[in-house]
């Protein structure tokens, strides 16, 4: 059974490589891995048991649930144009909103971009707050060709508007239009760490377009080892880095967005336990979980699948179940 932990000790022993987490995350990957539950049955009178394969970072199901997200989150957002794309007055160039992408300098440590890319984001947005105010966030990290990781956000200012200018640039006998920032020094300085690109947004919902198209790069392989997209994941699988985040007021719409979905009082069931009819959903009131079962030990559904007692019973028998004790308070209601 390939685990993370079992990766870690590798890249322990043996040194840190990309090629070694990322064969360990394609083995990792398409491993299945089940989450049993039980509850009490009223209408029976006795314990039913369920199963649901658990989401997986790279998987097709975390993809489609990481881009829902982000996809609820963008048409929560309130939007605001601040001028006409494909304007080419300077006088009309100017938005709250800009797009920046940051890179690191290839003298430092390839692991080290991963391990302190967090704190040295929130060391840049910090010193760019403390000049321009107040500014909301939304970032991704990506794996570049090489493996070193480098960042994507979308910065909204609260209490600035910035001033820039349309730069045309010919690609593949195509025109793109884009529009830097006038001022750039105070985002390369806070920056520090290699190359940082600044553009601005003409739109609060174009801003969203822009990083969505990098996001979903890091989200779904298709299990391609050379694929720069599974070294994300893998890196980021091995590092615990969330795929994105959002600061200041897009976290309370994002946190409310959440709480909103989860709670919903049509929904009797968490939204990722998926039932075939209405009388399924009231027959047990309360799903607990019950343990984990990894492997091709059995060949169950993806989605929400009812089992007789015996079936589980055989499972521990043979001590596929694993029951860690740390769980046994957690729950899913269907209230």
């Amino acid at each position: 059974m390939v685990s993370l932990a079992e990766c870690r000790s590798a890249v322990a022993c043996y040194g840190f490589s990309v090629e070694t987490l990322v064969d360990y995350y394609l083995q990792w990957v398409v491993e299945p891995f089940y989450v049993i539950v039980s509850g009490w049955n009223g209408f029976k009178k006795d314990f039913q048991y369920a199963s649901f394969a658990s989401v997986k970072r790279g998987d097709e199901r975390y993809a489609r649930r990481v881009m829902h997200k982000f996809r609820n989150l963008s048409d929560e957002m309130k939007d605001k144009v601040f001028f006409t794309f494909g304007e080419r007055d300077r006088s009309k160039i100017e938005s709250r909103v800009v797009f920046a992408s940051l890179t690191y300098d290839r003298k430092m440590n390839l692991e080290d971009t991963w391990r302190f890319v967090g704190k040295d984001f929130n060391r840049w947005i910090t010193r760019l707050r403390k000049r321009f105010g107040k500014i909301d966030v939304v970032r991704c990290f990506e794996s570049q060709v090489d493996g070193y990781c480098h960042i994507h956000a979308v910065l909204l200012f609260k209490e600035t508007k910035l001033r820039g200018f349309r730069w045309d640039k010919f690609k593949n006998g195509h025109r793109i239009i884009t529009y830097r920032v006038d001022n750039v020094e105070p985002f390369k300085v806070a920056w520090g760490g290699g190359f940082s690109d600044v553009q601005l947004c003409h739109s609060v919902k174009g801003a969203f377009r822009y990083i969505s198209k990098y996001l979903v790069k890091t989200v779904y392989a298709d299990g391609e080892e050379g694929n720069p997209v599974t070294k994300t994941l893998a890196l980021s699988w091995f590092f615990h880095k969330r795929v994105f985040s959002v600061s200041g007021d897009i976290a309370k719409v994002y946190s409310d967005l959440i709480f909103s979905l989860n709670s919903n009082s049509n929904s009797f069931v968490p939204y990722f336990l998926l039932f075939d009819g209405s009388k399924l959903e009231c027959e047990v009131a309360k799903w607990h979980l019950y343990g984990f079962l990894k492997g091709d030990h059995v060949k169950w559904k993806k989605n929400f699948q009812l089992h007789d007692r015996s079936e589980i019973d055989r499972l521990e028998d043979e001590g596929l179940i694993d029951r860690p004790e740390r769980f046994s308070y957690a729950s899913f209601s269907a209230a």
